[in-house]
């Protein structure tokens, strides 16, 4: 991919890396590189936007169907409808293994934004577990704490994401005006 003519495979190769980069067991770090991608996406998008060019979508779930997804599911679900241009709905479907009625957050979007988008869910999720091990090996907590640090965490990219688009936002309207 970054031998690549191909913007799209360039752009695929730096998200990637950042990432990457993002899988950093230091918080902070983790969420500066979530953000980075974000924000190359967004210029990616918005340039296509702009030049109006022809699109497709497809469709895909993000997890397996449950009966009850944790609150977290909900803030990262967010993330990825506000900040890589995908749209979330919560399917209705049946879960097998419980033999119930349940429900299951599907994604739609252009095919590199579902690729992205299903990329940063794993991310999330696994940087969750990961942060969720430490805290547990350092300070002892109990299992029955994992849902209310996992909203935590999902909380702490939302709101890491928020700022660093406002600021980006920013940025761009500058760049236009001196471009004007």
């Amino acid at each position: 991919l970054d031998d690549s003519a191909d913007p799209q495979d360039q752009l695929r190769a730096k998200v990637r890396k950042l990432l990457a980069l993002a899988e950093s067991p230091y918080a902070e770090e983790a969420r500066a590189a979530a953000s980075k991608a974000s924000e190359l996406i967004t210029r990616h998008n918005l340039s296509l936007i702009e030049e109006d060019r022809e699109r497709t979508f497809i469709s895909r779930f993000m997890c397996d169907p449950a009966k009850r997804h944790p609150r977290h599911i909900s803030v990262v679900s967010s993330i990825l409808q506000r900040f890589f241009f995908v749209e979330v709905v919560w399917v209705p479907t049946w879960v097998v293994s419980k033999n119930c009625a349940g429900n299951v957050p599907g994604m739609s979007g252009q095919p590199h934004d579902i690729e992205f988008a299903a990329y940063v869910f794993d991310f999330i999720q696994g940087t969750i577990r990961a942060q969720w091990d430490q805290a547990r090996k350092r300070h002892g907590f109990p299992g029955r704490e994992f849902r209310q640090f996992a909203l935590g965490v999902a909380s702490g990219f939302l709101s890491k994401l928020e700022e660093d688009r406002r600021a980006l936002s920013e940025r761009i309207r500058t760049e236009r005006s001196f471009a004007e």
